[in-house]
């Protein structure tokens, strides 16, 4: 696991995530976050004129990328191994690309 900032459009700064070595999408690294960050990440994509919300308490979090179409990423909780213990970070379902900071 290793500690990285990637940057998300439209959002201004980089954000704190996780990469898995192997894990990608289509060629891209897929970042997992903590749920502080998700939090933090939905109220940020509020502020740029997103809905985006909380799904439950921990649920899922949930950016609607397109509201015509009704096109949204969803952000689950998974469990990842985190050396010397196990973390329950957010994963995006979604095709974003990510850049790193």
């Amino acid at each position: 696991m290793k500690e990285k900032y990637f940057i998300i459009e439209p959002l201004k700064n980089p954000v704190k995530g996780y990469y898995f070595e192997g894990e990608t999408w289509n060629g891209w690294e897929q970042p997992s976050f903590e749920r502080s960050v998700m939090r933090e990440l939905i109220e940020e994509f509020k502020d740029a004129g997103y809905q985006a919300w909380e799904e439950g308490e921990g649920d899922s979090f949930v950016v609607v990328d397109d509201p015509e179409s009704n096109l949204s990423t969803i952000f689950r909780p998974v469990l990842k191994n985190g050396g010397e213990k196990t973390i329950n970070l957010y994963q995006s379902n979604a095709p974003w690309a990510w850049e790193k900071s």
